[in-house]
Protein backbone atom coordinates (compact mmCIF):
# COMPACT_ATOMS: atom_id res chain seq x y z
CA UNK A 1 0.00 0.00 0.00
CA UNK A 2 3.02 2.49 -0.03
CA UNK A 3 2.74 3.24 -3.36
CA UNK A 4 -0.49 4.11 -3.18
CA UNK A 5 -0.13 6.11 -0.12
CA UNK A 6 2.40 8.37 -2.00
CA UNK A 7 0.06 9.03 -4.68
CA UNK A 8 -2.78 9.95 -2.31
CA UNK A 9 -1.30 11.19 0.94
CA UNK A 10 -1.42 14.86 -0.48
CA UNK A 11 -5.17 14.51 -2.31
CA UNK A 12 -6.20 13.56 1.20
CA UNK A 13 -4.25 16.39 3.08
CA UNK A 14 -6.14 18.59 0.95
CA UNK A 15 -9.32 17.35 0.93
CA UNK A 16 -9.49 17.30 5.11
CA UNK A 17 -8.24 20.89 5.00
CA UNK A 18 -10.88 22.02 3.12
CA UNK A 19 -13.54 19.69 4.13
CA UNK A 20 -13.09 19.27 7.82
CA UNK A 21 -16.01 16.24 7.95
CA UNK A 22 -15.18 13.53 9.76
CA UNK A 23 -17.41 10.61 7.26
CA UNK A 24 -17.51 7.40 8.57
CA UNK A 25 -19.90 6.23 5.64
CA UNK A 26 -18.35 5.72 1.94
CA UNK A 27 -20.08 5.78 -1.14
CA UNK A 28 -20.10 2.74 -3.43
CA UNK A 29 -18.10 4.68 -6.33
CA UNK A 30 -15.57 5.36 -3.12
CA UNK A 31 -15.51 1.80 -2.66
CA UNK A 32 -15.32 0.11 -5.59
CA UNK A 33 -12.23 2.65 -6.38
CA UNK A 34 -10.14 1.46 -3.00
CA UNK A 35 -10.97 -2.37 -3.89
CA UNK A 36 -9.89 -1.77 -7.53
CA UNK A 37 -6.24 -0.81 -6.18
CA UNK A 38 -6.56 -3.49 -3.50
CA UNK A 39 -6.31 -5.84 -6.11
CA UNK A 40 -4.11 -4.64 -8.56
CA UNK A 41 -1.15 -3.58 -5.65
CA UNK A 42 -2.18 -7.49 -4.44
CA UNK A 43 -1.97 -9.28 -8.09
CA UNK A 44 1.59 -7.84 -8.44
CA UNK A 45 2.55 -9.01 -4.90
CA UNK A 46 4.26 -12.41 -5.17
CA UNK A 47 2.49 -15.10 -3.68
CA UNK A 48 5.39 -17.07 -2.61
CA UNK A 49 6.75 -14.83 0.18
CA UNK A 50 5.10 -15.36 3.39
CA UNK A 51 2.06 -12.87 4.52
CA UNK A 52 3.23 -9.81 6.38
CA UNK A 53 1.40 -9.04 9.97
CA UNK A 54 -0.76 -5.83 9.87
CA UNK A 55 0.60 -4.15 12.91
CA UNK A 56 -1.53 -2.53 15.49
CA UNK A 57 -2.36 1.42 14.55
CA UNK A 58 -0.54 3.78 16.99
CA UNK A 59 -3.65 5.71 17.16
CA UNK A 60 -6.58 3.82 19.34
CA UNK A 61 -9.72 5.21 19.82
CA UNK A 62 -10.64 4.86 22.92
CA UNK A 63 -14.11 6.55 24.02
CA UNK A 64 -16.70 8.53 22.09
CA UNK A 65 -19.92 10.31 23.54
CA UNK A 66 -22.20 12.71 22.97
CA UNK A 67 -22.13 15.50 25.45
CA UNK A 68 -23.80 18.97 25.50
CA UNK A 69 -21.32 22.21 25.77
CA UNK A 70 -22.54 25.17 28.36
CA UNK A 71 -22.47 28.35 26.71
CA UNK A 72 -24.24 30.58 29.06
CA UNK A 73 -26.63 30.23 31.75
CA UNK A 74 -29.26 30.09 28.50
CA UNK A 75 -27.83 28.20 26.07
CA UNK A 76 -26.02 24.87 25.56
CA UNK A 77 -24.52 23.07 22.46
CA UNK A 78 -24.74 19.44 21.15
CA UNK A 79 -20.86 18.23 20.66
CA UNK A 80 -19.77 14.85 20.31
CA UNK A 81 -15.97 14.06 21.63
CA UNK A 82 -13.57 11.07 20.31
CA UNK A 83 -11.22 10.57 22.99
CA UNK A 84 -7.96 8.61 21.50
CA UNK A 85 -5.16 7.48 23.34
CA UNK A 86 -2.96 11.08 22.14
CA UNK A 87 -5.54 13.19 20.93
CA UNK A 88 -9.18 14.63 22.04
CA UNK A 89 -11.77 15.57 19.25
CA UNK A 90 -14.39 17.70 19.38
CA UNK A 91 -16.61 17.51 17.00
CA UNK A 92 -20.36 19.13 15.88
CA UNK A 93 -22.21 16.85 14.86
CA UNK A 94 -24.59 17.23 11.68
CA UNK A 95 -28.26 16.60 13.35
CA UNK A 96 -31.30 15.47 11.87
CA UNK A 97 -33.01 14.67 14.88
CA UNK A 98 -31.63 16.02 18.21
CA UNK A 99 -33.20 13.43 20.27
CA UNK A 100 -31.40 10.97 18.33
CA UNK A 101 -27.95 12.08 19.11
CA UNK A 102 -28.74 11.52 22.97
CA UNK A 103 -30.23 8.15 22.71
CA UNK A 104 -27.18 5.30 21.76
CA UNK A 105 -29.66 3.21 20.60
CA UNK A 106 -31.25 5.18 17.81
CA UNK A 107 -27.89 5.63 15.66
CA UNK A 108 -24.31 4.27 15.40
CA UNK A 109 -21.06 6.30 15.62
CA UNK A 110 -20.56 5.02 11.83
CA UNK A 111 -24.10 6.35 10.70
CA UNK A 112 -23.62 10.11 11.59
CA UNK A 113 -21.60 12.92 9.82
CA UNK A 114 -19.66 15.52 12.43
CA UNK A 115 -17.65 18.45 11.82
CA UNK A 116 -14.21 19.28 13.49
CA UNK A 117 -14.13 22.11 15.79
CA UNK A 118 -11.09 21.66 17.99
CA UNK A 119 -8.32 19.26 18.11
CA UNK A 120 -6.79 18.61 21.87
CA UNK A 121 -3.02 17.58 21.75
CA UNK A 122 -2.08 19.29 25.00
CA UNK A 123 -3.64 19.11 28.55
CA UNK A 124 -5.14 16.16 28.20
CA UNK A 125 -5.51 14.68 31.85
CA UNK A 126 -6.80 11.44 33.73
CA UNK A 127 -8.24 12.22 36.87
CA UNK A 128 -8.89 9.15 39.89
CA UNK A 129 -12.52 8.89 40.82
CA UNK A 130 -14.54 11.43 43.16
CA UNK A 131 -14.33 9.01 45.43
CA UNK A 132 -11.24 9.45 46.73
CA UNK A 133 -11.60 13.30 47.81
CA UNK A 134 -14.99 13.25 49.33
CA UNK A 135 -13.09 13.25 53.14
CA UNK A 136 -11.03 15.90 52.17
CA UNK A 137 -14.20 17.38 50.47
CA UNK A 138 -16.26 16.72 53.55
CA UNK A 139 -13.57 18.44 55.97
CA UNK A 140 -13.72 21.62 53.52
CA UNK A 141 -17.28 21.60 53.44
CA UNK A 142 -17.70 21.47 57.03
CA UNK A 143 -14.80 23.94 57.63
CA UNK A 144 -16.74 26.69 55.41
CA UNK A 145 -19.63 25.78 56.97
CA UNK A 146 -18.33 27.15 60.10
CA UNK A 147 -16.91 30.38 58.68
CA UNK A 148 -20.62 30.75 57.12
CA UNK A 149 -22.51 30.42 60.72
CA UNK A 150 -19.79 33.17 62.38
CA UNK A 151 -20.90 35.21 59.28
CA UNK A 152 -24.17 35.11 59.87
CA UNK A 153 -24.17 35.37 64.22
CA UNK A 154 -21.77 38.16 63.12
CA UNK A 155 -23.19 40.01 60.36
CA UNK A 156 -26.19 40.31 62.87
CA UNK A 157 -24.55 42.55 65.46
CA UNK A 158 -22.31 44.55 63.57
CA UNK A 159 -21.81 43.55 59.17
CA UNK A 160 -18.78 45.66 59.30
CA UNK A 161 -17.17 43.83 61.87
CA UNK A 162 -18.57 40.73 60.20
CA UNK A 163 -17.13 41.77 56.62
CA UNK A 164 -13.96 42.38 58.10
CA UNK A 165 -13.37 39.31 60.07
CA UNK A 166 -14.73 36.60 57.16
CA UNK A 167 -11.88 38.55 54.34
CA UNK A 168 -9.39 38.41 57.14
CA UNK A 169 -10.34 34.69 57.45
CA UNK A 170 -10.72 34.23 53.76
CA UNK A 171 -7.12 35.57 52.77
CA UNK A 172 -8.88 37.76 50.01
CA UNK A 173 -9.57 41.83 51.10
CA UNK A 174 -11.62 43.87 48.74
CA UNK A 175 -13.50 41.56 46.80
CA UNK A 176 -16.59 43.14 47.09
CA UNK A 177 -18.04 41.24 44.00
CA UNK A 178 -17.36 38.21 45.73
CA UNK A 179 -18.75 39.68 48.88
CA UNK A 180 -21.83 40.28 47.21
CA UNK A 181 -21.92 36.70 45.57
CA UNK A 182 -21.68 35.16 49.19
CA UNK A 183 -24.05 37.53 50.86
CA UNK A 184 -26.67 36.17 47.66
CA UNK A 185 -26.23 32.61 48.54
CA UNK A 186 -26.50 32.64 52.47
CA UNK A 187 -29.67 32.95 52.62
CA UNK A 188 -29.76 33.21 56.97
CA UNK A 189 -28.37 36.50 57.04
CA UNK A 190 -31.15 39.70 59.11
CA UNK A 191 -32.78 41.15 56.01
CA UNK A 192 -33.06 44.49 57.59
CA UNK A 193 -29.31 44.48 58.28
CA UNK A 194 -28.66 43.76 54.91
CA UNK A 195 -30.64 46.34 53.55
CA UNK A 196 -29.27 48.74 55.57
CA UNK A 197 -25.87 47.37 54.73
CA UNK A 198 -26.80 47.39 50.90
CA UNK A 199 -28.40 51.15 50.49
CA UNK A 200 -25.07 52.58 51.09
CA UNK A 201 -23.22 54.47 49.19
CA UNK A 202 -19.68 52.73 49.96
CA UNK A 203 -21.78 49.10 48.61
CA UNK A 204 -22.70 49.81 44.97
CA UNK A 205 -20.25 47.09 43.97
CA UNK A 206 -21.69 44.72 46.72
CA UNK A 207 -25.17 45.81 45.37
CA UNK A 208 -24.66 44.97 42.25
CA UNK A 209 -23.66 41.69 42.56
CA UNK A 210 -26.26 40.98 44.61
CA UNK A 211 -28.76 42.24 42.49
CA UNK A 212 -26.61 40.32 39.60
CA UNK A 213 -26.85 36.92 41.23
CA UNK A 214 -30.80 36.86 40.70
CA UNK A 215 -30.48 36.41 37.13
CA UNK A 216 -33.62 38.72 35.46
CA UNK A 217 -32.94 38.31 31.96
CA UNK A 218 -35.96 37.83 30.21
CA UNK A 219 -38.39 38.88 33.39
CA UNK A 220 -40.60 41.60 33.22
CA UNK A 221 -39.68 44.37 35.37
CA UNK A 222 -41.90 44.25 37.80
CA UNK A 223 -41.88 40.41 38.18
CA UNK A 224 -38.59 40.96 39.24
CA UNK A 225 -39.06 43.75 41.11
CA UNK A 226 -41.54 41.44 43.29
CA UNK A 227 -38.80 38.62 43.88
CA UNK A 228 -35.85 41.07 44.51
CA UNK A 229 -38.27 42.80 47.22
CA UNK A 230 -38.86 39.80 48.83
CA UNK A 231 -34.98 39.30 49.73
CA UNK A 232 -34.67 42.42 51.59
CA UNK A 233 -36.44 44.33 54.27
CA UNK A 234 -36.57 48.17 54.09
CA UNK A 235 -37.84 50.44 57.01
CA UNK A 236 -40.79 52.38 55.97
CA UNK A 237 -39.54 55.50 57.17
CA UNK A 238 -36.21 56.76 56.04
CA UNK A 239 -34.11 59.16 57.82
CA UNK A 240 -33.67 62.83 57.18
CA UNK A 241 -29.93 62.21 55.62
CA UNK A 242 -31.04 58.94 54.01
CA UNK A 243 -33.38 56.99 51.91
CA UNK A 244 -32.25 53.23 51.85
CA UNK A 245 -35.53 52.71 49.65
CA UNK A 246 -34.11 54.75 46.58
CA UNK A 247 -30.00 53.65 46.41
CA UNK A 248 -32.15 50.20 46.27
CA UNK A 249 -34.48 50.91 43.70
CA UNK A 250 -32.03 52.70 41.66
CA UNK A 251 -29.11 49.86 41.74
CA UNK A 252 -32.21 47.59 41.26
CA UNK A 253 -33.57 49.35 37.80
CA UNK A 254 -29.67 49.83 36.61
CA UNK A 255 -29.21 46.15 37.20
CA UNK A 256 -31.95 44.83 35.39
CA UNK A 257 -31.64 47.00 32.50
CA UNK A 258 -28.83 45.41 31.99
CA UNK A 259 -29.86 41.87 32.86
CA UNK A 260 -33.06 42.25 30.22
CA UNK A 261 -30.44 43.01 27.17
CA UNK A 262 -30.64 46.43 26.37
CA UNK A 263 -31.21 45.54 22.84
CA UNK A 264 -34.83 43.54 23.86
CA UNK A 265 -36.24 46.80 25.42
CA UNK A 266 -37.42 50.32 24.09
CA UNK A 267 -36.10 52.15 26.30
CA UNK A 268 -32.74 53.03 28.21
CA UNK A 269 -31.19 52.97 31.71
CA UNK A 270 -32.41 55.86 32.95
CA UNK A 271 -35.95 55.43 31.89
CA UNK A 272 -36.10 51.67 33.52
CA UNK A 273 -35.19 53.48 36.72
CA UNK A 274 -37.93 55.78 36.54
CA UNK A 275 -40.53 53.04 35.82
CA UNK A 276 -39.27 51.16 38.94
CA UNK A 277 -39.85 53.92 41.04
CA UNK A 278 -43.26 54.62 39.24
CA UNK A 279 -44.08 50.89 40.16
CA UNK A 280 -43.34 51.53 43.84
CA UNK A 281 -45.18 54.60 43.84
CA UNK A 282 -48.27 52.84 42.43
CA UNK A 283 -47.99 50.11 44.78
CA UNK A 284 -48.25 53.02 47.55
CA UNK A 285 -50.90 54.71 45.85
CA UNK A 286 -53.33 51.36 45.47
CA UNK A 287 -52.31 49.77 49.00
CA UNK A 288 -50.51 52.36 51.41
CA UNK A 289 -46.50 51.02 50.63
CA UNK A 290 -44.60 47.67 50.32
CA UNK A 291 -46.01 45.08 52.95
CA UNK A 292 -44.83 43.24 55.16
CA UNK A 293 -46.62 40.22 54.25
CA UNK A 294 -48.49 38.80 51.73
CA UNK A 295 -52.21 38.48 50.62
CA UNK A 296 -54.70 41.07 50.46
CA UNK A 297 -54.60 44.48 51.61
CA UNK A 298 -58.76 45.56 51.26
CA UNK A 299 -60.13 47.43 48.66
CA UNK A 300 -58.05 49.08 46.28
CA UNK A 301 -58.15 53.09 45.65
CA UNK A 302 -60.79 52.85 43.20
CA UNK A 303 -60.59 56.34 41.93
CA UNK A 304 -57.02 55.67 40.76
CA UNK A 305 -57.57 53.69 37.15
CA UNK A 306 -54.67 52.16 34.36
CA UNK A 307 -55.54 55.50 32.20
CA UNK A 308 -54.23 57.48 35.46
CA UNK A 309 -51.32 55.81 36.21
CA UNK A 310 -50.14 55.53 32.01
CA UNK A 311 -51.00 59.43 31.84
CA UNK A 312 -48.32 60.07 35.31
CA UNK A 313 -45.96 57.85 33.78
CA UNK A 314 -46.03 60.06 30.14
CA UNK A 315 -44.69 63.06 32.12
CA UNK A 316 -41.40 60.94 32.30
CA UNK A 317 -41.75 58.91 28.96
CA UNK A 318 -43.82 61.88 26.79
CA UNK A 319 -41.88 59.96 23.15
CA UNK A 320 -44.09 56.83 24.60
CA UNK A 321 -41.02 54.81 24.58
CA UNK A 322 -42.64 52.69 27.30
CA UNK A 323 -46.29 51.03 25.81
CA UNK A 324 -49.28 51.88 27.24
CA UNK A 325 -50.01 47.91 26.78
CA UNK A 326 -47.30 47.10 29.43
CA UNK A 327 -48.43 50.37 32.14
CA UNK A 328 -51.30 48.76 31.63
CA UNK A 329 -50.35 45.54 32.38
CA UNK A 330 -47.87 46.27 35.32
CA UNK A 331 -51.12 48.09 36.55
CA UNK A 332 -53.55 45.72 36.56
CA UNK A 333 -50.58 42.69 37.89
CA UNK A 334 -50.04 45.92 41.20
CA UNK A 335 -53.77 46.40 41.94
CA UNK A 336 -54.38 42.26 42.00
CA UNK A 337 -51.21 41.93 44.39
CA UNK A 338 -49.59 44.63 46.60
CA UNK A 339 -45.68 44.62 46.60
CA UNK A 340 -44.37 43.04 49.77
CA UNK A 341 -40.65 41.93 51.11
CA UNK A 342 -38.77 39.85 53.56
CA UNK A 343 -40.63 39.36 57.16
CA UNK A 344 -38.28 40.36 60.38
CA UNK A 345 -36.20 37.98 61.05
CA UNK A 346 -36.43 35.69 63.75
CA UNK A 347 -33.24 34.08 64.95
CA UNK A 348 -33.15 30.46 66.07
CA UNK A 349 -29.60 29.35 67.34
CA UNK A 350 -30.87 25.43 66.73
CA UNK A 351 -29.66 23.48 63.70
CA UNK A 352 -31.58 21.34 61.85
CA UNK A 353 -29.99 18.53 61.13
CA UNK A 354 -29.97 17.43 57.09
CA UNK A 355 -28.61 14.21 57.45
CA UNK A 356 -27.90 12.31 53.07
CA UNK A 357 -28.79 8.77 53.17
CA UNK A 358 -26.55 7.82 50.46
CA UNK A 359 -23.69 8.82 48.23
CA UNK A 360 -24.68 11.67 45.65
CA UNK A 361 -24.62 11.10 42.06
CA UNK A 362 -21.33 12.07 40.57
CA UNK A 363 -22.39 13.13 37.26
CA UNK A 364 -26.08 13.89 35.72
CA UNK A 365 -26.41 12.87 32.21
CA UNK A 366 -28.77 15.28 29.89
CA UNK A 367 -32.25 12.95 29.55
CA UNK A 368 -31.66 9.82 31.98
CA UNK A 369 -32.83 9.96 35.58
CA UNK A 370 -30.33 9.88 38.07
CA UNK A 371 -30.66 7.81 40.84
CA UNK A 372 -32.67 8.76 43.63
CA UNK A 373 -31.94 11.79 46.39
CA UNK A 374 -33.11 10.44 49.98
CA UNK A 375 -32.63 12.90 52.62
CA UNK A 376 -33.55 12.71 56.24
CA UNK A 377 -34.57 14.90 58.79
CA UNK A 378 -35.54 14.77 62.12
CA UNK A 379 -39.23 16.22 62.16
CA UNK A 380 -41.21 17.40 59.71
CA UNK A 381 -40.34 20.91 58.34
CA UNK A 382 -43.25 23.07 56.60
CA UNK A 383 -40.23 25.90 55.94
CA UNK A 384 -38.17 23.36 54.02
CA UNK A 385 -36.62 24.48 50.76
CA UNK A 386 -34.51 22.68 48.28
Amino acid sequence: MDDYHSRSSSASLSTLSSHPVIDATKSGSQESSILDLMDEFLSRADSSLPPMPIEDPTRKLLLSSPVLQVVNSNAVKDQFLFLFNDILVIAKPILHDRDSLMDPSALTVLDRRFIIKNVQLRNLHVKADRDDNRTQAHMSGSLKHSITRTFVHNFTKDPDHAIATLFEKARSRGDLVGLGQLIFRTLDLDRAKLSNYLSRRTSKLVLKAYIDGFGFSGLRIDHALRVFLQSISVPSKPSLTHNPMESILDAFGSRWYEAANPGAVTYDKDLAVKLTKAIVQLNEVLHGGVGQEPGPTGHPLRNFIARDFVGAFRRYDPRGQVSDELLEEIYTSIRNGHLTQACAAVHDETDIIVVVKRALPTRLTYRIQSEPIILRIPQPDPDLSI
